[in-house]
């Protein structure tokens, strides 16, 4: 169960990391970007993050996440990503 309870605990975290990050102060916000990202580029005019690991990976999930499932014209299909 303890497993379990961790990955609960992370899914909290994560859905609640955005209005933690809004609170923070300056100086507190660039500690966490330092922690999450290893580096930004510029392409079209558009911010593109690269994130250290295991961000790497969550990103990846949200990302997938706002994907349709390949092949599927229903929007509630599962992708792939999260039925393993």
């Amino acid at each position: 169960h303890k497993t379990l309870d961790t990955g609960l605990q992370v899914l909290e975290l994560v859905k609640s990391a955005y209005d933690r990050y809004i609170r923070l102060n300056q100086d507190q916000r660039r500690q966490v970007l330092n922690v999450v990202l290893s580096n930004c580029t510029l392409a079209a005019g558009e911010v593109v993050p690269t994130y250290r690991k295991p961000f790497d990976i969550l990103a990846e999930l949200a990302a997938a996440g706002n994907e349709p499932a390949p092949g599927s014209s229903d929007p509630g299909a599962v992708h792939p990503v999260w039925s393993g």
